[in-house]
Order: C-alpha cells, then sequence, then structure tokens
C-alpha cells in the first residue's frame, strides 16, 4: 500500500480504476477520510486487515501499527480536525 511506504506496481492502478469507476457510477467518494491513518482504517473496516507480511514491508509502518502489527487508530479531534 502507497499510504504505508511499501513498493507499489500495477495492482494499485487496479485499485485506482475500480475506486474511479465506483465514484463516478455512484457519485459518492468510496473512501472520505481526512488522514492516511483515517483511510487505512476504512479500508481496513471495508476490506479487512492488511496482511502483516505487507504491513511490514512498508517504511511507513510504524506511523500506523505497532511492533505485532496492530492498528494504531489516531482519532481526529472534530473541533480542531487534528
Amino acid at each position: 500500500m502507497i499510504i504505508l511506504g511499501a513498493k507499489y506496481d500495477y495492482s494499485i492502478d487496479l485499485w485506482s480504476v475500480a475506486t474511479t469507476v465506483f465514484e463516478l457510477y455512484t457519485g459518492k467518494i468510496m473512501f472520505s477520510g481526512k488522514t492516511n491513518n483515517e483511510m487505512l482504517k476504512l479500508t481496513m473496516d471495508y476490506k479487512g486487515k492488511i496482511p502483516n507480511k505487507m504491513i511490514r514491508k512498508g517504511v511507513l509502518r510504524d506511523q500506523h501499527f505497532d511492533e505485532n502489527c496492530n492498528f494504531l487508530y489516531h482519532e481526529v479531534d472534530k473541533i480542531t480536525q487534528r
């Protein structure tokens, strides 16, 4: 996953096309997260937990997961948006 800083390949293009088609067809944004952390949460809510192997490959994994690959959700304050 790009958000985790992992290398990307053609599958990211396929994912991008699929989300774009969904959004054009429904008129709704598939994942409306305001931060990368929130986007990861929304993605995992929809598709399930990201495999540990994929998490470990990401250079940015420590921002979103602990050493056991458990997700660290950073809730955004509704007033300050931080």
